[in-house]
């Protein structure tokens, strides 16, 4: 176990929602890691089953510093950010409650972090292992994207004329992330009006401001189920289908392809009109 005192803390933020089925292997694999400085803090969305449970033999068997934070649902952006204002540590570290971190996570993205710092460094984020209800198509999609963009700079990937084509988010997602808290102060925190794309859209932003850096290592493995969000909610219309190109205009409009900029002003207008036609039969989102 590395000591405490030669790292800074880092907050592991789980954002919590009848979670059970895989919380365990999840919480397994934050009590393998080789850093010891470490907090973990649950958001639970008022979980009715046994994810509290499940929490609370956690905290009884670990010396680490574990808390639960009730939340009233209110999307899951709402309940990523209570995670982080909660938060105590220099970094925060997303773990979702499916997901699992290999054992030297932590310490190799901090340390990448310490030794990349002099370059405005606000998010290191790592490669992924895609586990659970997968294909092979999908593990060469994830790791083209992850290979094609790494060397990238800020610059070159916004303005990359496939920026807005699938998959959207071509850095990582969140459990893959390593975040300066700081960051937070300087950009703000996920837009809770979005359903589906608030990692990218965040993402995006922050790079606005600092470096976004890579460590070609698969540090996490990220599970694929039917019964995650992202999955219900791509088979969803949402306000997303509208609302995120709209952001990405405002934001970025200045270095943005522009065949880019021409397909992001088609689905603002398109995605406005499907939103509306079918809002009567969506859930509030």
């Amino acid at each position: 176990m590395i000591p405490s005192r030669q790292f800074p803390k880092v907050s592991i933020c789980i954002p919590t929602f009848n979670g059970e089925e895989f919380l365990e292997e999840t919480i397994s694999s934050i009590e393998k890691q080789n850093y010891s400085n470490i907090e973990v803090i649950f958001s639970d969305d008022q979980s009715t089953d046994n994810t509290l449970k499940l929490i609370q033999s956690f905290q009884n068997r670990s010396e680490i510093d574990i808390r639960v934070i009730e939340h009233q649902p209110n999307g899951i952006g709402s309940n990523w950010n209570n995670s982080v204002h909660y938060a105590n540590g220099e970094f925060i570290k997303f773990l979702f409650q499916d997901d699992l971190l290999e054992a030297n996570c932590i310490s190799e993205m901090v340390n990448y972090y310490q030794n990349n710092e002099r370059n405005n460094v606000g998010v290191v984020y790592c490669n992924k292992e895609l586990i659970g209800e997968t294909n092979q198509s999908q593990i060469n999609l994830h790791q083209s994207t992850f290979d094609h963009y790494k060397n990238k700079t800020n610059k070159e990937l916004l303005s990359s004329p496939s920026l807005y084509k699938k998959p959207r988010n071509k850095i990582a997602e969140p459990p893959c992330i390593l975040i300066k808290r700081s960051v937070f102060d300087e950009i703000g925190y996920f837009n809770e009006s979005l359903k589906q794309s608030l990692d990218y859209e965040f993402i995006y932003r922050v790079m606005t401001k600092f470096t976004v850096i890579p460590i070609d290592q698969k540090l996490v493995k990220f599970r694929i189920h039917s019964a995650q969000t992202s999955a219900q909610n791509n088979n969803t219309i949402i306000k997303d289908s509208y609302l995120a190109p709209l952001l990405l205009l405002k934001k970025h409009f200045r270095v943005l392809n522009y065949k880019t900029t021409a397909l992001l002003i088609f689905k603002v207008i398109s995605g406005t009109i499907l939103f509306f036609i079918f809002k009567p039969f969506l859930n509030k989102a």
